[in-house]
Order: structure tokens, then sequence, then C-alpha cells
């Protein structure tokens, strides 16, 4: 059983849709790198988490995913947004108290 497959995906993922784009970006190796990159290459880590945040918001969790379908539908895949959606309708929700808290620039959430 692989467990860390789908991380490593996410990864790839943010590299291919969200940090290639960015100034500055370096590439996996030399032959990938723009030209002058130290010139643009910097973020602060408030500013590098509020792109990412941004990111996942309007594009990860609206896109489709091939690993997110509705067993009664195979063909039809969901995006996460409508996957929590479909679950939420088929199971009802529950609400709680969720805070984040950040640790070293990495957020994490707490139940309250």
């Amino acid at each position: 059983m692989q467990t860390k497959g789908w991380i490593e995906r996410l990864f790839r993922t943010m590299r291919e849709r969200l940090l290639e784009g960015l100034p500055g970006y370096t590439g996996p190796n030399v032959l990938a790198r723009g030209k002058d990159i130290e010139a643009d290459a910097v973020y602060f880590a408030h500013e590098l988490e509020a792109i990412i945040g941004r990111w996942i918001a309007v594009d990860y969790q609206r896109r489709p995913h091939d690993g997110l379908r509705v067993p009664e539908m195979p063909h039809l895949t969901l995006s996460p947004n409508d996957a929590y959606e479909e679950a939420v309708a088929r199971a009802g929700s529950r609400s709680s108290r969720v805070t984040r808290i950040c640790i070293w620039g990495c957020c994490r959430w707490r139940r309250g």
C-alpha cells in the first residue's frame, strides 16, 4: 500500500499549476531555470502562505480530481468542494468549532 503517493501528487500539482508561474521559480534542475532568477526570488513566509492559500481556494479545491468520484456515477469526476457537498448531502454535517494555529509558518487545525 502506497501511503505517500497522494502528498507527492499534491506537491507535483502545486509545482506545475502554481510555483512554475511565480517570479524567481528555480525549477527542479539548472536547465529549467529562467534568467536572473535571484533578482525576483524574494517572498516572505506570510506572502508565500497567502499565495498558496489563495491558489488552494481558487484553483485546487475547484478543479475535478481523478480520485474523487461518486460510486453510482464512476465516469463523473468531482472537485474537492463538490465531493464535500456530496458527502454532506449523503451523511449530513456536524458543526464544530475549529481554529487555525500557525507554527513556524505551517498551519495546523485544532478543534476548540
